[in-house]
């Protein structure tokens, strides 16, 4: 793990991002990185102290999944392709209980997406950050993760996402270019 000076780590906003996150995940607070890390972590990455206190369930499961453990296997495509599908799927189900819009179909389509994600981003992050993972593991999750996004999409699962994806003129509209 990289040395983070320690003015930064007890800054307000790195304090306040660990307390509520450590709030949020309970019993894992006591998580080993958790309790020793995740003060750095969060002064070396806003987007990991953001994330973690936007999406608590991502941490979550990734704790719960024991991915932070260095012995532990990173993903492979098939894998996340099937984690994504399985995001999906649950989606479908809830969907099919209530009556649900198309454009808010839509919007929960692409917000199980981010979620996804965030959650891999997340995992690859902290992987990356506290020497877990090598520079080859690293940037082989990101491909990974990008080639399961962009495969659910095409295969139609999606099909809000790649009219977004295929349509420059749409990611400029939803802000997402």
């Amino acid at each position: 793990m990289p040395n983070c000076p320690a003015d930064l780590k007890a800054s307000a906003s790195v304090s306040t991002a660990v307390q509520e996150i450590t709030a949020s995940l309970g019993d894992h607070a006591s998580h080993p990185l958790i309790a020793q890390q995740l003060a750095t972590l969060c002064a070396l990455s806003p987007y990991i102290a953001r994330t973690c206190r936007q999406y608590p369930e991502a941490l979550l499961e990734l704790l719960e999944l024991d991915v932070f453990d260095d012995t532990a296997v990173p993903p492979t495509l098939a894998t996340l392709e099937t984690d994504l599908q399985s995001a999906f799927d649950a989606l479908h189900d809830k969907a099919s209980l209530v009556d649900v819009t198309r454009t808010a179909f839509e919007a929960l389509q692409m917000q199980t997406l981010r979620r996804f994600r965030h959650k891999q981003m997340l995992r690859i992050l902290i992987r990356d950050i506290t020497g877990i993972a090598s520079l080859d593991e690293t940037l082989l999750q990101l491909s990974l993760c990008a080639d399961a996004c962009i495969r659910c999409a095409a295969d139609g699962r999606m099909p809000i996402v790649f009219r977004v994806l295929a349509n420059p003129t749409l990611r400029m509209e939803s802000g997402s270019a």
